[in-house]
């Protein structure tokens, strides 16, 4: 089953930690799960990606991720 983050993080020119709460992530519309629930348990593999069309002047760019951390909900971050 593929989640995504909704809203997804907005692009910038700048380096900058993003985080997403675990309720941002939804099923994708093309993607099945019998119990319609991301289970955190279930997780054997991350990916980081974009999709869709550019648009305006440019439109090439790059993803860098530095580090992933999975953090339980009501955990410390410290």
């Amino acid at each position: 089953t593929q989640y995504c983050a909704v809203p997804a993080p907005a692009a910038s020119a700048e380096w900058r930690s993003v985080i997403i709460p675990f309720t941002d992530f939804e099923r994708g519309s093309w993607s099945k799960d019998d119990n319609d629930r991301l289970d955190l348990g279930e997780v054997t593999r991350i990916a980081a990606g974009a999709h869709g069309t550019a648009s305006g002047t440019g439109g090439k760019g790059s993803i860098t991720i530095s580090a992933i951390e999975l953090v339980p909900p009501g955990a410390d971050r410290d």
